[in-house]
């Protein structure tokens, strides 16, 4: 896929990535500046009356790299070469399918495993893909993300970013263990999912409606359609409620180790050995440790659904 990307628009890819990369930097530049803001303007506690103007240009500075952040992520990233390199895409992916389709042997066309796979194919290719490339977008900004913030914790404890990780494992197995969830019970592709669209269509579409008058079937239609939507309702609640483990445990966890590594710092703050500006900043690379192990492993699902489509 990144190769056809590439092929696609070298331009528009190393924009969509580089973006995708700077987005997970920018963050992390602005905590360490509202450090630095910190330790100054306590460093000049009760010494000029006059606001220092080191103090002026820092707090400046952390507000430009936040409104760079937002410009490289929202107004690049998530829209100009997130909708440019969708819609090269789309055009590139329909040109390819009319190429391959319309150069098929009629044996194969006449096929009904070779149609199915058409009929499939035709349904999901416009979207697939591209949000395949999205995915893998959001991966990469998480792993840029998690290596700086990985590296930066380091130099307060070499193990503390280590033991991050282990504790953020937890999301990575309830992930693979539960799966992920259908956004509607009308958009999954089990065979249930279909006979509601085949009776859909046979309640309301004219030729059919006309029909199941005449055999006075349309009431018996409606019932057996409101007893799949029942039963694929409650099939797909039980994932629903298991997935909150994944939206609250390794949450419990993580939220206790923040916790504990900050409260082991106080004294080092209190004491003296350990600047304000330098805790708050050790806190945040922290949260954004497990923020980026949480973000990654997600991505990491919805690469891998997206993907079983691309491979197929």
């Amino acid at each position: 896929m990144l190769a056809l990307s590439w092929q696609t628009d070298k331009f528009l890819t190393v924009g969509y990535y580089g973006s995708s990369g700077l987005a997970a930097i920018f963050p992390i530049i602005a905590s360490y500046i509202f450090k630095l803001f910190i330790d100054n303007t306590i460093a000049n506690l009760g010494i000029k009356p006059s606001v220092p103007l080191i103090l002026v240009a820092i707090l400046a500075a952390r507000y430009v790299s936040s409104w760079i952040w937002d410009v490289v992520s929202w107004v690049f990233k998530e829209t100009y070469f997130d909708y440019l390199v969708r819609y090269k895409l789309q055009n590139k992916f329909n040109n390819l399918f009319c190429d391959k389709i319309s150069h098929l042997d009629i044996q194969h066309l006449e096929n009904s495993e070779t149609q199915d796979l058409i009929n499939k194919a035709k349904d999901t290719m416009t979207w697939r893909p591209p949000d395949f490339l999205r995915a893998f977008s959001y991966l990469f900004t998480n792993l840029v993300a998690l290596i700086s913030s990985f590296l930066l914790l380091g130099q307060y404890n070499w193990y503390l970013p280590f033991i991050i990780l282990l504790f953020g494992l937890p999301r990575l197995y309830l992930r693979a263990k539960m799966g992920s969830i259908q956004w509607s019970v009308w958009g999954s592709s089990t065979p249930e999912s279909r006979k509601m669209w085949y009776l859909q269509s046979l309640l309301t579409q004219k030729n059919a409606i006309i029909e199941s008058k005449i055999f006075q079937s349309t009431d018996s239609l409606i019932r057996k359609s409101i007893d799949i939507q029942t039963d694929l309702y409650e099939k797909n609640k039980k994932p629903v409620q298991s997935f909150i483990k994944v939206g609250s445990i390794p949450q419990f966890f993580e939220m206790f180790v923040v916790f504990g590594f900050a409260l082991a710092r106080l004294p080092l703050v209190l004491n003296g050995q350990m600047s304000i500006g330098d805790f708050s900043f050790f806190i945040d690379m922290l949260d954004r440790v497990l923020n980026s192990v949480a973000g990654t492993v997600g991505n990491l699902g919805w690469m891998y659904e997206n993907n079983l489509y691309v491979n197929h």
